[in-house]
């Protein structure tokens, strides 16, 4: 049988063990390989209309809201993540290949420039939001209120993206700019 506690070292197993999270990887690569390969879910994905698409952003906006409620039993939490991985990954498949999206994230410039980034925002946004939260608590802020919520999520992402746009000037690009001196293939002899 599963153990699932609902202590804090239980928490931690559960969403930050790499073989607990290997299963969000492993429906990623299920869907990269699905709409990579031709065939009936590719051409699902690319004809989805517009209702679908509208249908697959309600249902991961509900199930995230009401999160809480629904994965509340022992059962719940070890579906959790897979549904979540799922939802996510297919809005991601929908955002890539779907022929009839009501938006684009890639339209906006803003956004798509935060593909460069990218790479600070991951490693940095657990650490943000964990001191985040934890500075809410300090200030005797209940962030189980919405509007509080709202606000300590926006306060972590907009110090997410600074800390990673800092990380990317100050660390990462000047990482880049050595890089073809220590290539063994430089850029200027494959051309």
């Amino acid at each position: 049988s599963i153990y699932i506690g609902t202590d804090e070292h239980s928490y931690a197993v559960r969403n930050f063990h790499t073989l607990a999270v290997v299963g969000d990887m492993a429906v990623g690569a299920l869907l990269a390989y699905l709409t990579v390969s031709p065939g009936r879910f590719r051409n699902m994905v690319t004809g989805l209309p517009k209702g679908g698409i509208l249908t697959l952003y309600a249902i991961t906006l509900a199930v995230y809201l009401f999160r809480d409620n629904l994965f509340s039993l022992e059962w719940g939490r070890v579906l959790e993540r897979l549904i979540f991985a799922v939802l996510f990954g297919m809005i991601i498949v929908e955002q890539n290949f779907s022929d009839n999206s009501w938006f684009k994230f890639s339209d906006s410039k803003k956004i798509s420039s935060w593909g460069i980034i990218s790479y600070g925002l991951y490693c940095f946004h657990f650490f943000v939001i964990s001191i985040t939260i934890a500075i809410f608590g300090k200030l005797h802020l209940p962030i189980q209120h919405f509007p509080i919520a709202l606000a300590c999520a926006l306060t972590a992402l907009v110090i997410t993206i600074l800390t990673a746009s800092l990380s990317y000037r100050f660390i990462e690009k000047p990482f880049l700019r050595r890089k073809e001196k220590f290539a063994l293939v430089s850029r200027e002899s494959q051309n």
